[in-house]
């Protein structure tokens, strides 16, 4: 039984005997959100309604744990949802990167295009009302940044710049706000701060269990995107479940697992995308300091390969041999095995072609 359902036909019954006036009276010392989301309640059951019939769950098949193989096979079972088309499912979702490199600024961003229905990294997204805790944003700061990103008033976001501990009192504070139905998207940032204070960075992975398989239960349960901004370690090799801060295991929680990577020195960015239920994602991505905004390029493979097509054609122009190194050297890029495997997949496509062999130099130009 949902103790957030029983309580609230028990305050819409309370409200049938004693009268509006009378909760008016006792929460007027409340927030107008607080106010609006206990009148959301009242409004949630009819007030005739019988608490034992909270008990009876929405089907069957939801509240399963036990299956055959043969039910597994019949059985009929829902699509995933997003909260952004093929990006960015329902669920638990962790959004990690280094610090500076804007990862605050991305979860704003996509606060306001779910709360606006706007467009994120170019995928259109359904309206909804968002939830913000902003554990490291004063509002000053928070202000300014929504300045600059751009945003009507009105726009159906509500921040929150103090929460209790989300591995205590703040869990079930939490668990009210999402259980109201009023939030399809939850951003904490940062999952770090969001804890009791010296548990910033938690290595043991039955105490990340602990605290982040709550969280998840919570977001399918209710069909909300819990969005927890993370750090990478110091060391990271480009893959975003190993990256993640903390213990080797904690990212086996979440049912997203995103990345953002930048190379020092070279503009622009990537943006990984790892989930149980989604193909993985490997996006060029620019921030557009402007406006604030987070711009997808494409798919990374496609845009590394337009530019090594660039690269030969510009070479050829100048008179010089466009070859694996001198591309490399052109592209300002260290690694000539990325190179490599872009010219393969360009001659498949039919899009280059070899040149005759200068000594042991391979040129290449373009169709």
């Amino acid at each position: 039984m949902d103790r957030a359902d029983v309580l609230a036909l028990l305050l819409s019954k309370y409200v049938d005997k004693h009268g509006s006036n009378e909760l008016d009276a006792i929460i007027a010392g409340l927030s107008d959100s607080d106010k609006s989301w206990i009148y959301r309640e009242i409004k949630k059951h009819p007030v005739d309604a019988d608490i034992s019939e909270l008990d009876q769950p929405e089907s069957d098949q939801d509240e399963k744990t036990t299956w055959t193989l043969d039910e597994l096979l019949d059985a009929d079972f829902p699509e995933p949802t997003w909260t952004v088309s093929e990006l960015i499912p329902v669920g638990l979702v962790s959004l990690a990167g280094r610090p500076k490199i804007g990862k605050s600024w991305m979860a704003l961003q996509l606060a306001i295009a779910v709360a606006s229905g706007g467009y994120f990294l170019g995928k259109t997204v359904d309206q909804a009302e968002v939830l913000y805790l902003a554990f490291e944003d004063p509002g000053r700061r928070l202000k300014s940044r929504i300045n600059q990103i751009g945003v009507k008033r009105g726009t159906p976001i509500t921040f929150k710049t103090d929460f209790r501990p989300l591995d205590g009192e703040g869990l079930n504070d939490l668990y009210i706000q999402v259980s109201s139905g009023q939030f399809k998207l939850v951003v904490v940032d940062t999952f770090g701060r969001s804890l009791t204070a010296g548990k910033l960075e938690i290595k043991d992975y039955s105490d990340n269990v602990a605290i982040l398989s709550p969280l998840q239960k919570m977001a399918q349960k209710h069909a909300v995107t819990i969005l927890l901004v993370d750090h990478h370690s110091k060391i990271n090799g480009d893959n975003p479940i190993t990256d993640l801060i903390g213990s080797i295991g904690k990212s086996a929680t979440f049912d997203c697992v995103i990345g953002i990577y930048r190379e020092q020195g070279k503009q622009g960015a990537k943006l990984m995308i790892v989930g149980r239920d989604q193909d993985d994602v490997d996006l060029a991505i620019e921030f557009d300091p402007m406006t604030g905004c987070w711009q997808s390029l494409g798919d990374r493979r496609s845009v590394y390969q337009t530019g090594v097509l660039d690269a030969i054609k510009q070479l050829t122009s100048q008179g010089e041999l466009a070859t694996t190194k001198a591309i490399a050297d052109y592209l300002n890029e260290d690694y000539q095995g990325n190179v490599s495997r872009a010219i393969r997949e360009l001659l498949a496509d039919n899009k280059i072609r070899r040149l005759p062999k200068i000594g042991v130099l391979q040129p290449y130009e373009s169709l």
